[in-house]
């Protein structure tokens, strides 16, 4: 009997082997592949070379200095936080507290700007500088940028977390500060101020919202909206918050870095004695400086004393001198600090190089436990139900998957015979100012990520990089004002000229309105 042969599977070929298994392979993530794609034109397009020299003179190939380069971090946007609460507001936007989605969980606080707001109010210049110098500015006293990126509706900044809150929140509290608490915070100041200034920028908006305290205390300068760059040009617009600023500002005379100095002498009087040393009129604001300076005894509204310092009134009295040529910080044009602030006795014992390492520590230390927040916009913030900040792709992105299904779909209809008839493509309208003015912003505000190196800084738009500056300062409402009242709402907005200052022609910029009792 003959055996019958067994049928044998019939062998595939080592192609179909190894496509059936790559079926199964596991996908290579998106952020993997991105990342990795990013890591390796990184590489390549350092040399055109097939090896790299070292800088020993050893060669190796460029695979293995490929594969030894880590992948660089992926584009930061929105999703890549979680939001979890207001600490402050502007004209435009609001800073809200955020956490990094990773491990770390590090906080930050993110500003954000919104686009249209921005172009109603004429602010796109001051939005665009402040992006600029935040990139550049690196000092311990100063909130440093750490991420920027954009969506359809928002310009983002996400800087460096305040625990402590802002400086007028510790005010309104304690109505009063001690010396040696004020003697550290000058030092911290005008340490920023000696930073700002040896790199041509005025700051021209110091005031108690826009000094913030770490968790440990220290001084940190925010807000650059506004600030000048000499280097431009000198200016001569009244910018700022109206009670700071210097008398030289309200005639229409060139200035420089002598009006933050007086400005760091009108919140130290307002930190000692509860108030302002002038009532500045909006009608005629250069008659408010006629009046002479006084040092109460009591803080005002209260039945706290203060104790007598003559030092301490001399050094106000220097910082508030009307004379810019006697005030202090005005020496060597205008970098005085060194020579006019640390030297005078009031700043007895202080140490320049122990204020940029941060070892002088202030007395008082903020309760991070506490909501060092304006409660009015927390409640605002829970009663409104928030304003719904969420990441959003970017309508371009929309746009192109939207192309891409509708091409996939043309071409799977056509494949089966049947017509499709292709809309005949639209004539484009003209372009208003607003859709050109955020096309530029689309254009202009690039990402920034602080863990890349070589990051490229931002360059100014050409019809911005020469425009005329516009005046800016922010105001207080009369009639609140004539109540006396600390709990004004910080973001109304006021438009209006300043009195007497006939160079101011230009549209006035008015964000924040921050209301706080004044000599009367």
């Amino acid at each position: 009997m003959s055996e019958t042969a067994i049928p044998q599977e019939p062998k595939r070929s080592q192609s179909t082997k190894q496509r059936k298994s790559s079926m199964f392979k596991p996908r290579t993530s998106k952020n993997q592949s991105f990342s990795e794609s990013q890591s390796k034109t990184g590489a390549e397009t350092k040399s055109g070379m097939d090896s790299i020299v070292s800088a020993d003179g050893s060669s190796r190939s460029r695979a293995s200095s490929i594969q030894k380069q880590a992948p660089a971090p992926l584009s930061i946007c929105l999703k890549h936080f979680n939001i979890l609460g207001i600490i402050g507001e502007g004209a435009f936007g609001k800073v809200k507290r955020i956490e990094r989605k990773d491990k770390t969980r590090t906080n930050y606080a993110l500003k954000y700007i919104n686009k249209k707001k921005c172009i109603e109010k004429g602010a796109t210049h001051n939005m665009f500088r402040e992006r600029i110098v935040l990139q550049m500015l690196k000092n311990p006293f100063i909130v440093n940028l750490k991420y920027a990126f954009q969506d359809d509706e928002n310009l983002f900044m996400v800087l460096d977390i305040a625990e402590g809150g802002d400086l007028r929140c510790h005010l309104d509290r304690l109505k009063t500060m001690k010396d040696d608490v004020l003697q550290i915070y000058t030092a911290e100041i005008g340490y920023a101020l000696d930073y700002l200034h040896s790199n041509s920028i005025i700051h021209r908006d110091l005031k108690p919202e826009n000094l913030l305290l770490d968790k440990d205390g220290h001084i940190l300068l925010t807000d650059f909206n506004i600030c000048a760059n000499l280097k431009d040009s000198t200016p001569k617009h009244a910018s700022g918050t109206r009670p700071y600023m210097a008398p030289e500002m309200f005639v229409g005379q060139p200035y420089g870095f002598s009006v933050d100095w007086w400005a760091v002498g009108i919140i130290l009087y307002e930190c000692t004695y509860g108030k302002r040393p002038y009532k500045i009129e909006r009608d005629n604001p250069a008659e408010a400086f006629e009046t002479p300076l006084v040092f109460p005894e009591e803080v005002y509204r209260t039945k706290l004393t203060v104790p007598k310092n003559q030092v301490r009134e001399e050094f106000y009295a220097g910082l508030l001198q009307k004379d810019i040529s006697k005030r202090l910080g005005s020496s060597n044009n205008g970098l005085g600090f060194k020579d006019d602030i640390l030297t005078h006795p009031f700043m007895k014992g202080i140490d320049y190089a122990l204020i940029g390492e941060r070892k002088l520590q202030p007395s008082y230390k903020p309760n991070t436990k506490l909501l060092n927040v304006d409660s009015a916009l927390v409640i605002d913030e829970l009663m409104g139900g928030g304003d719904g900040l969420a990441y959003k792709a970017r309508k371009s992105e929309r746009q192109r998957g939207k192309s891409v299904g509708e091409k996939f779909t043309t071409g799977f209809l056509k494949l089966f015979g049947i017509e499709v008839k292709e809309k005949a493509p639209e004539e484009p309208k003209p372009k208003t100012k607003e859709e050109l003015e955020m096309e530029e912003m689309d254009l202009y505000y690039i990402p920034y990520n602080h863990e890349l190196p070589d990051q490229p800084v931002m360059s100014m738009p050409n019809d911005k990089k020469h425009s005329p500056e516009k005046a800016h300062f922010e105001d207080e409402d009369s009639p609140q004002n004539e109540k006396m009242d600390d709990k004004q709402s910080r973001n109304s907005s006021v438009d209006e000229p300043v009195a007497k200052a006939p160079v101011i022609d230009e549209k006035v910029i008015d964000d924040v309105i921050v209301e706080h009792p004044e000599e009367s």
